[in-house]
């Protein structure tokens, strides 16, 4: 801005204006809330050592960062939205170390592509399947009786009868044909019919005759003769 006391005087530039407080305060705390979001992401609660006993036969395989590992990726799984970043949170978490984020996400790309870790995943994915099963079973059943909404207690009564053997019954009508009957078989069948009758053999086209090697009909030789319209 010109001073009116320095009218000769260069303009100074305006610089830019300094953040607002509120601003500066307000992106502190969503920073500071997503460090403690993050660090909240990270924290679960495994075993200091995964016993034999508690394992499976893919599991047992597996030495006890690995197993550790296992755990983590599937705890993580079951509260994520994602799959970005999983196996890296889940290898911190059961051990391993780097010395960076990159070094970090290699290790858990390693360990994802380990066909023993892999067949652990499943093995350990399969038992937590056995094991929530009744549980839903339960909630199921509880739907079926305490829903208020009549369509969806409906829908919960048939789903729950289904899976305790009492599914609706249906009926298939399956129509079967006798398809070996081959080429060599109908061949065999028609030699039959003309043996038995041999007028049958006049039913069969000459191209067929001389593919199956039967008697050809009897070919009568004559002459032609043309006749002029004065004859005829």
């Amino acid at each position: 801005m010109a001073d009116p006391d320095r009218p000769n005087a260069i303009p100074e530039p305006m610089g830019q204006p300094e953040p607002s407080t509120s601003l500066t305060l307000a992106g502190t705390r969503r920073a500071v809330a997503n460090k403690k979001r993050r660090s909240t992401l990270d924290i679960i609660d495994l075993p200091a050592e995964v016993p034999d006993e508690d394992c499976g036969p893919a599991m047992r395989a597996l030495n006890q960062r690995q197993r550790k590992f296992v755990l983590a990726y599937l705890a993580f799984g079951s509260k994520a939205t994602t799959l970005y970043g999983l196996a890296t949170r889940a290898a911190r978490a059961a051990g391993y170390k780097a010395s960076s984020r990159q070094s970090m996400s290699k290790q858990g790309f390693i360990l994802m592509h380990n066909p023993k870790v892999l067949s652990a995943l499943r093995e350990e994915a399969m038992v937590k399947s056995a094991l929530i099963g009744p549980l839903l079973m339960e909630q199921l059943a509880l739907m079926a009786i305490s829903e208020k909404d009549p369509r969806l207690r409906f829908q919960a009564m048939l789903a729950t009868l289904d899976r305790t053997g009492y599914h609706v019954v249906t009926e298939h009508h399956v129509k079967t044909e006798d398809v070996s009957k081959t080429e060599e078989a109908l061949i065999a069948r028609l030699r039959q019919l003309i043996a038995r009758n041999p007028e049958n053999l006049k039913l069969v086209p000459i191209t067929l005759r001389e593919r199956l090697g039967l008697p050809m009909p009897e070919v009568i030789d004559a002459k032609a003769k043309e006749v002029s319209p004065a004859e005829s």
